[in-house]
């Protein structure tokens, strides 16, 4: 009796590790779900409406370093380094929101290999890549600054292909920002080129919340300033 009733402790002692160690595995093919979600985002193209972009259902984006986003730089970030431009910090102290960001095009196939952000507050914050055309949503997410005013950079999932000569906005939704004027003149000269990528323009839209469904943004103001920073680095094919 007491050979069979260890036996049978032995087996409920088998079946628990098996099964702790099923449940350890969990992640991992979720992680693998996850994974095929985000290459059919990528190849879809939503209405603004349907979708909209919760965190409950957005895939985060984790800041890497992958060597091809460091070796793709980043448009608008070279673009202020040239030092053209004088940066200020805008208060807001209405916490007016905007969705706010750059009309582009490219010249050659290629794809976005990371995209990039510098406000003057740390958090997280939705990007957002549009067809201009059709004023439509291609992929939106979440992304993390971790510290105030300092640039951060994220790979964005696998690579969105972008087609020469077709136009795309980048946008970020936030309720503060910095802002670059001219130091010579008073306008801005688009188209703003570096390498194989135009700024066409920058535009903005209002939004009730931090958490309103994108809204694409057409207030497009050519001659005074650009507000953000929102950024992306674009790699040829």
């Amino acid at each position: 009796m007491l050979g069979r009733l260890c036996a049978f402790t032995l087996f409920i002692c088998i079946s628990s590790a098996f099964a702790t160690k099923t449940d350890e595995d969990k992640p991992l093919k979720e992680k693998a779900t996850q994974k095929a979600k985000v290459s059919q985002a990528i190849n879809s193209t939503s209405s603004n409406n349907a979708d909209a972009c919760q965190p409950r259902n957005c895939i985060p984006i984790t800041i890497t370093k992958s060597k091809v986003s460091a070796n793709a730089a980043g448009v608008f970030s070279s673009f202020l380094a040239e030092g053209t431009m004088t940066e200020s910090v805008t208060p807001n102290p209405n916490h007016i929101i905007y969705e706010y960001g750059l009309r582009f095009s490219v010249t050659q196939p290629g794809k976005i290999t990371k995209v990039g952000l510098r406000l003057p507050k740390a958090g997280t914050y939705r990007i957002t890549i549009w067809d201009v055309a059709i004023k439509r949503t291609i992929i939106q997410q979440y992304m993390p600054q971790i510290t105030d005013n300092v640039q951060s950079w994220s790979n964005f999932l696998a690579g969105l292909p972008l087609i020469p000569n077709k136009e795309y906005f980048i946008s970020i939704i936030s309720d503060n920002w910095n802002d670059a004027y001219p130091k010579i003149g008073t306008t801005v000269n688009y188209p703003i080129v570096r390498g194989s990528v135009k700024i066409l323009a920058f535009a903005y839209a209002s939004q009730p919340t931090l958490t309103a469904a994108p809204r694409y943004p057409d207030m497009e103001d050519n001659t005074e300033s650009i507000s953000g920073f929102v950024d992306f680095g674009f790699t040829e094919n």
